[in-house]
């Protein structure tokens, strides 16, 4: 590949990323004043589907300048593919740090509750010495044991997230 090649793949792969997330399986989404929700029924942000289209304007534009249509066509589908590639190794991470940081929540949940903590002050002290992500994802079942709530449902409903199949376990004894 020549020089101006490369510029042109680089800048349409850096104008797609910097403009957003891509696009969820492919469809545009409207954005909304009100939040949308998604399959569980917690409120998602709108995707910036026309910040997305016209970044990748702007780097099929610069690819054909750079380069000409085959820059065009390279700098479209670097600014398709990249950003996927991202949020799918975002994803991932994510789910290797849930994955690994849920056995030793489980271990202090079962510790504290030796120690005599009631199940919904355990279940708060592991989820603030578990990672970040495993955090976030046992936030609303901690919320819901302080209030009464169903912790069992909660918990598999958080269980649905990547890495975190264990929590079932946890749910069922609960």
């Amino acid at each position: 590949m020549t020089a101006p090649l490369w510029v042109a793949l680089l800048v349409g792969a850096a104008v797609v990323a910097a403009a957003g997330p891509a696009i969820p399986r492919g469809r545009l989404r409207r954005v909304t004043a009100s939040p949308s929700l998604d399959a569980r029924g917690g409120p998602r942000p709108p995707v910036p589907a026309v910040g997305v289209l016209v970044a990748l304007g702007v780097a099929v534009a610069a690819g054909a300048a750079a380069v000409g249509p085959a820059g065009a066509l390279l700098a479209g589908l670097a600014g398709l593919v990249l950003p996927r590639w991202r949020v799918a190794a975002t994803r991932r991470r994510q789910a290797t740090a849930v994955r690994t940081s849920l056995p030793g929540a489980c271990r202090t949940f079962a510790a504290e509750l030796r120690a005599g903590q009631p199940a919904p002050d355990a279940l708060a002290l592991a989820a603030r010495d578990a990672g970040d992500e495993l955090a976030r994802l046992l936030e609303p079942a901690v919320r819901g044991a302080r209030l009464g709530g169903d912790v069992a449902a909660m918990l598999r409903l958080a269980a649905g997230e990547p890495g975190a199949t264990r929590l079932r376990v946890l749910a069922a004894a609960w």
